[in-house]
């Protein structure tokens, strides 16, 4: 009976870490609990700062001046050299989640204007292809005209300038910093005696 003793002492021993063992565990696995529910109670989701919500607010065209208008927009631009100071609004229709239709107009006191609808699909197929046109037509009152050559402003005649026009563009983006781009074009141009004298048919013939 002497031979087993070593035997019955391991297994002793061994029955007697088995609980102390567990016990640390719990120990262990209690203080990670507490842990964690003292973290719950005092970490909080970030919260922008005001410049970054006003910041998020433009960029998603929630600002009059926003360079991604939604809806109704103030519009800025020339409808001719020459045609004067000029007036314009726009309305911006998304159709997808980038995709979007401009419908948009300007006018000036020399009673000039500018009616065009545009359209843009941006980063389509795998963000490397971009694709819009637009259809339009300017109607330029009483542009100066002084035939050729060097002449003083007294030579000066007038014509109204009426044009339509359709283009459109593909532009590739095969790498981040790299734009090719492929557009065509057509236009139809118009000329016109002005109702301002001098008209270009008195002075030019």
């Amino acid at each position: 009976m002497r031979t087993h003793a070593p035997t019955l002492v391991l297994l002793a021993a061994a029955c007697l870490a088995t609980p102390v063992q567990t016990a640390a565990q719990e120990s262990r696995t209690e203080a990670i609990a507490r842990e964690q529910e003292a973290k719950e109670r005092t970490v909080h989701p970030y919260t922008p700062t005001r410049f970054e919500l006003i910041a998020e607010q433009f960029e998603q065209g929630q600002w009059i001046l926003s360079p991604n208008p939604r809806g109704f927009y103030p519009y800025f631009g020339s409808i001719y050299p020459g045609s004067g100071f000029t007036l314009g609004a726009g309305y911006r229709k998304y159709v997808g989640y980038e995709s979007h239709i401009d419908v948009r107009g300007l006018y000036a006191l020399s009673n000039s204007n500018l009616f065009e609808v545009a359209f843009t699909t941006p980063n389509r197929f795998g963000d490397r292809v971009d694709i819009g046109g637009s259809a339009g037509r300017r109607d330029a009152r009483a542009i100066g005209y002084y035939g050729l050559g060097m002449r003083s402003s007294g030579a000066r005649s007038n014509v109204d300038l009426v044009q339509t026009y359709v283009d459109g563009f593909v532009a590739l983006h095969p790498r981040r910093w790299l734009e090719v781009r492929a557009g065509a074009a057509y236009e139809n141009f118009d000329d016109r005696n002005s109702s301002r004298q001098p008209a270009i048919g008195t002075v030019h013939t």
